[in-house]
């Protein structure tokens, strides 16, 4: 099998990135096709026809436009099974919600990465198992539930649902935005921890009035929309106490920083998704 590494890997941002492809190297026997620059024209078909043994396209974009869904179409018809991951720069921040989008992909910045991609990386070609082996057209809720299921189906506890042993205490509130099924994921991961739960939505707080949660999870659809200030005061004022996760995709680092360092808000710490369930559901921040 072979991966495909695409991109400027000598940028500082991606050498990690390369480092974990020759770990897969070393670790499984498979071998690396390189390719700096695959944009269309780029990537001539003589050099495409070798691809076709392709088992993992790993894609580093330094900054938008450097390619488009066009090319990253072009390699999903040279190998339709192989995934394609993509980890942006940091010049390409924000840019899921301005730019173009990439159907299909799984998409990363280099801090979801660490945290989650390499990981599901390496147990990609370990086990022919995890987010990689999924539907490419699969949310991450949807990934989620599959894999708890799989894991209770099978009586063993699957990677994302290794219990921490430090067991979540009191309650917590989740406000799942509009992913029902990340909702009751999350519902059914701090229950098993033994907290008591209650999923609800911003605009019916008085449902919490017999409610004191001492965590409050609220999943972010987008950390720029407008609202979310308005909404996490409200939750705030409801729950002056509570610690504060507030979940949003492959956060920027200034939004990291806005959101934590809000005046108001208290203590609120900023996850970004794709995460780790145990490090969300254990001992609070």
């Amino acid at each position: 099998m072979k991966i495909f590494l695409g991109g400027k890997t000598t940028r500082e941002e991606f050498q990690a990135i390369e480092r974990d492809v020759r770990r897969a190297e070393a670790r499984f026997g498979v071998s690396t096709v390189l390719c700096e620059t695959f944009a269309r024209g780029a990537l001539d078909d003589s050099t495409a026809r070798t691809l076709n043994d392709v088992g993992f396209f790993l894609l580093c974009r330094s900054f938008p436009n450097e390619f488009s869904p066009v090319d990253v179409e072009r390699l999903r018809r040279i190998a339709p099974l192989a995934p394609i991951a993509l980890v942006a720069g940091s010049l390409c921040e924000g840019e899921n919600r301005t730019g173009a989008t990439f159907p299909g992909t799984r998409r990363f910045y280099a801090e979801t990465w660490r945290s989650t991609g390499r990981r599901e990386f390496f147990r990609f070609f370990a086990e022919s198992a995890g987010l990689f082996a999924a539907s490419p057209l699969a949310t991450w809720g949807d990934f989620c539930v599959e894999e708890a299921r799989r894991g209770a189906k099978s009586g063993e506890a699957s990677s994302l649902k290794t219990l921490n042993s430090e067991k979540t205490t009191g309650a917590v509130a989740i406000f799942p935005g509009g992913d029902a099924a990340l909702g009751r994921l999350l519902r059914d991961e701090f229950a098993e921890r033994g907290a008591s739960v209650r999923l609800g939505a911003v605009r019916r707080l008085e449902r919490f009035a017999d409610f004191a949660p001492t965590r409050v999870v609220v999943d972010a659809v987008d950390l720029a929309a407008a609202g979310l200030l308005d909404e996490l005061r409200a939750i705030r004022a409801a729950f002056p106490a509570a610690a504060l996760d507030l979940l949003g995709f492959a956060p920027r680092r200034d939004e990291v920083d806005f959101w934590e360092r809000q005046a108001g808000l208290g203590a609120l710490r900023v996850v970004a998704k794709p995460f780790d369930v145990d490090f969300l559901t254990g001992a609070a921040f």
